[in-house]
């Protein structure tokens, strides 16, 4: 391990003065991505290739051309993003982030088993290499730049690769991606005690976090990780944010439950939560019933009203006033829902109304009184607003039943 840590360290003095006298000039990127968009279109059939080019066409600015990119990214649709990143950075070629977006799509593209030819591990270098030359200080740029050195394998590619980790952990401590691979980099130069401490720092930062789960259980086996004392006195206080009811007693059963399994996961080293949402809930379709729930429904002729009584004390509440009927079936109103925090004495309320469509099965007495009382079958459409929050929305949504009368 002596000769790797001295080779390492020549050829981390001799990385910094290569990537600092990269330019963005050194590497076509235009070309480069034109080839690679070429590459990536030769996938798709005839009709996905025309899908492609519509949508080039539709949209003519690298800005444009990238948000559709990370849009298809999120769905992971990979090699529809793929033509996009290609796309945006050969209309974009000194954009430092399209570029390393480009290069990290590039290697996920290879992971699934479906290269670019054009941009190989060394392209990918190259390329990532001319985006840190435009943004030397960017500890994301970094990291993808050694990604694709790793990719690339060999002790020189390593020993940098492993300078420009420990750069993006010190920029941004708390980002468990950088720490996992930092981690992942140490253990491939056989520095395992390093890198179990940088694997311990990430977990505290972020025990939640997949990158660093797969870490330790990838190269580690599942016992890299000792947390500290006092770190697993994980405590949901259960009997404080559970409300009453029957239901709210069932929530806090389960929610001890979940509390000792956070415990056990922690103190594995494994991803772990921290809280556990015990809040009830407002119903959509239906009541609420004294001693089953912890709160009350109304209803009226005129609409109705739900309380909730929240575990922390905190009162939700909603209001419904039936409107004039516009035609037949078809009637308007207005809803009011918020809460109530009495300890800080906050008020919030959210306003809205709509229009609803009644649905009646039959024409028996039973389902027109559930129209009546705005509890049957229905269509609506909901306009909501809240003080303060922007620009409204409009919901439509289709309603089955509310309680329990059907027709």
């Amino acid at each position: 391990m002596g000769r790797r840590f001295w080779v390492a360290i020549a050829v981390v003095i001799m990385a910094t003065f290569t990537a600092s006298a990269a330019t963005a000039q050194d590497v076509d990127v235009a070309a480069l991505a034109s080839a690679a968009r070429a590459d990536i279109a030769a996938g798709f059939d005839d009709a996905g290739r025309a899908n492609l080019e519509a949508v080039a066409a539709a949209e003519t600015t690298a800005e444009g051309t990238e948000g559709l990119a990370i849009a298809m990214l999120l769905n992971r649709h990979l090699d529809e993003s793929a033509f996009l990143y290609a796309l945006a950075a050969e209309r974009g070629p000194s954009n430092a982030a399209l570029m390393t977006s480009l290069g990290a799509v590039a290697l996920e593209m290879q992971a699934a088993g479906r290269p670019v030819p054009s941009l190989d591990p060394g392209a990918v270098v190259q390329l990532q290499r001319a985006a840190l030359a435009l943004e030397p200080d960017d500890p994301s740029i970094m990291h993808n730049l050694a990604t694709a050195l790793r990719r690339v394998g060999g002790e020189e590619a390593l020993a940098e690769a492993l300078a420009l980790l420990r750069q993006a952990a010190e920029a941004e401590p708390g980002n468990s991606l950088f720490g996992a691979r930092l981690a992942e980099a140490l253990m491939d130069a056989g520095l395992k005690e390093e890198a179990k401490q940088a694997l311990n720092r990430v977990f505290v930062a972020d025990p939640a976090s997949v990158s660093v789960s797969m870490a330790n259980s990838n190269y580690f086996g599942g016992g890299g990780i000792n947390p500290p004392a006092g770190m697993c006195s994980i405590d949901f206080r259960c009997d404080e944010v559970c409300p009453g009811g029957i239901i709210g007693r069932i929530n806090y059963v389960t929610c001890e439950i979940e509390n000792s399994s956070a415990v056990s996961a922690c103190q594995a080293g494994q991803p772990f939560p921290v809280a556990f949402n015990c809040e009830a809930q407002m119903p959509r379709f239906g009541i609420l019933i004294p001693g089953l729930d912890p709160g009350f429904s109304i209803l009226t002729p005129w609409g109705s009203i739900d309380v909730l009584a929240q575990g922390d004390g905190r009162i939700d509440f909603k209001v419904r006033i039936s409107g004039p009927a516009l035609a037949g079936p078809l009637k308007t109103y207005m809803e009011g829902k918020g809460s109530y925090q009495p300890s800080s004495g906050e008020l919030r309320i959210q306003g809205g109304g709509g229009v609803s469509l009644g649905l009646p099965a039959t024409n028996n007495p039973a389902a027109d009184t559930a129209n009546s009382l705005g509890f049957g079958p229905s269509i609506r459409i909901h306009y909501n607003h809240s003080p303060g929050a922007g620009e409204p929305n409009i919901e439509p949504s289709i309603r089955f039943f509310r309680g329990k009368v059907v027709g």
